[in-house]
């Protein structure tokens, strides 16, 4: 079941990868502003996030077969598209597919942390980053060289044949306990919460202003797109990386590391005058913040393991949409100025890599737990 959960990890973060770089064509088609739809793209990445903690609340009672769910209502919900939408019932769309990535996402992460640990959840979100790699190339040029209407086509060829695999797939005995609510929770991973909200906010900063700021400096629209396409797909041997190097030290100072990364990197990335090095830093921006993507569900799974649901939910949906939402300020305030966003952001990841060296006995307490290996 572990390469499975990979495929509908990648298929999910895949699809939500979409709505974000089509807002050229929703622009141009429907005849939008711009801050409409960038206000509507952002809603949407806080629903799908903040709506994990919710659904970690439901009582699971065939968890494999609700991750399937979770994965196929990612791609059902595109069967609409093949009639001639108008944008509120395309936003309709995609609002259903980010609430089936936010039912997905703890539930793979529990699903995929039970049995293999931190080698399972490593491998679980490596899939997730890929499909939001590959997710925005795609779609731009799926539509430019045919049509939104046609993904619903592409929804099916991916739909059938995973489904079959699920049927035939032998389904290990599993029971997840439904996210029971207390206080106490919040105590422990507090922490957790913190560093992933803040990475949270940064990245989704830096990757909305970075396509900006490089178009100031003349570059070209291609120039903004690999960009982003670089530094996710170098998130995957980050993100196996981090897996290896919690084995050696603890998840707060791995989170001190990447944090000061990240805040040099984006400030050097600031003061680069040629196009290769605004990519070197970038990349290395990137790699810093796909450092702990793992690292941090698979400590706080370590910390509530008797609430693997609720500690997903917590270091996952809850932090994101926490970090969405700082970024949605944020832009609102100083949106004007791409430089001074990132300069910003870049100061508070080096202030957030001293948070974390001051608390980080708290960050990482011990547990009766057996490590992860």
């Amino acid at each position: 079941m572990a390469l499975l959960m990979f495929l509908f990890h990648f298929v999910v973060d895949f699809v939500v990868a979409f709505p974000a770089p089509l807002s050229p064509y929703f622009i141009r088609e429907y005849g939008l502003d711009g801050r409409t739809v960038a206000m509507g793209v952002a809603v949407l990445a806080f629903v799908g996030s903040f709506s994990q903690v919710l659904f970690a609340f439901r009582k699971q009672e065939k968890p494999w077969c609700q991750s399937y769910w979770g994965m196929s209502f990612t791609l059902i919900p595109m069967l609409f598209l093949v009639f001639p939408l108008p944008f509120l019932a395309v936003f309709a769309v995609f609002f259903l597919i980010y609430l089936a990535d936010g039912y997905f996402h703890p539930l793979g992460a529990a699903l995929s942390g039970v049995n293999r640990g931190g080698k399972g959840v490593t491998a679980f979100i490596s899939g997730g980053i890929l499909g939001g790699a590959l997710g925005p190339v795609f779609i731009t040029w799926f539509v430019s060289r045919y049509s939104l209407r046609s993904l619903s086509l592409v929804a099916l060829c991916i739909l059938v044949p995973l489904s079959l695999w699920f049927l035939r797939e032998r389904k290990p005995s599993c029971e997840l306990q439904k996210a029971a609510f207390s206080w106490r929770f919040f105590g422990i991973l507090w922490p957790i919460w913190f560093m992933v909200s803040s990475r949270t906010f940064i990245s989704a900063a830096f990757h909305t202003f970075v396509p900006i700021y490089v178009a100031e400096k003349g570059y070209s629209l291609l120039s903004g797109g690999a960009l982003l396409t670089l530094g996710v797909l170098f998130g995957i041997p980050a993100n196996i990386l981090g897996s290896r190097m919690e084995l050696r030290f603890t998840n707060g100072k791995l989170n001190f590391l990447s944090f000061l990364t990240l805040g040099v990197a984006v400030l050097a990335f600031t003061e680069a005058q040629s196009l290769a090095f605004l990519f070197f830093f970038y990349i290395l921006a990137d790699f810093a913040t796909f450092l702990t993507m793992s690292t941090n569900v698979t400590e706080a799974q370590r910390l509530l393991p008797e609430h693997r649901l609720f500690a997903s939910s917590i270091a996952m949906g809850f932090a994101w949409a926490f970090g969405h939402a700082l970024n949605l300020l944020w832009a609102s305030l100083f949106g004007n100025s791409a430089l001074f966003i990132l300069k910003s952001i870049g100061a508070i990841a080096l202030g957030v890599a001293l948070c974390v060296v001051l608390v980080e006995r708290v960050a990482t307490p011990k547990s009766a737990e057996v490590p992860w290996e």
